[in-house]
C-alpha cells in the first residue's frame, strides 16, 4: 500500500499564466496583509495609458510587454501584474511576487511615503 502525506502551507501554483496564493487580494477585502513579499497590498483602478507610455520610454517594448487585462481583473504588462510601490525600495522594473502573481513595478503613489513595502496592484475592480 502507498500512503501519501500532504502538508498544507501557503504556496504559489503556476497555471495558465496565473500564480495563486492562499490569501490573494480581492476587491471585497480591499487590503491584504498575508502576501508573498511580506508587505501590505491594496488595489487601484486608474487608466494606465501614461504609465504604459512611461515604461515604453524606459525601453520596455510592446512586443515583449504588451498591456492587457487578465480575466480576473489584474492589469498586465507582458507576463507581469502591474503594481505601484515605493520606488526607493522597489525601483521601476523590479520583479516581485504579489498575491495575484509575479508583478512588475511600474508606478508609485502617495501611500509609498508611509509604507515602503506596500504594493498597490493595478486592477479593473
Amino acid at each position: 500500500m502507498i500512503v501519501l502525506a500532504l502538508t498544507l502551507v501557503p504556496m504559489r501554483v503556476k497555471a495558465e499564466g496565473y500564480t495563486t496564493w492562499d490569501h490573494p487580494l480581492t476587491a471585497y477585502a480591499g487590503v491584504n496583509y498575508d502576501t508573498p513579499h511580506g508587505g501590505k497590498e491594496t488595489y487601484y483602478n486608474l487608466p494606465m495609458n501614461n504609465i504604459v507610455k512611461m515604461m515604453r520610454n524606459l525601453g520596455y517594448d510592446e512586443d515583449e510587454y504588451p498591456y492587457w487585462e487578465r480575466d480576473d481583473g489584474a492589469k498586465m504588462f507582458g507576463d507581469y501584474v502591474m503594481v505601484a510601490a515605493n520606488l526607493k525600495t522597489y525601483p521601476r522594473g523590479t520583479i516581485i511576487e504579489s498575491s495575484l502573481g509575479t508583478a512588475i513595478v511600474c508606478d508609485t503613489g502617495g501611500f509609498a511615503k508611509y509604507n515602503a513595502y506596500q504594493l498597490d496592484i493595478a486592477t479593473t475592480w
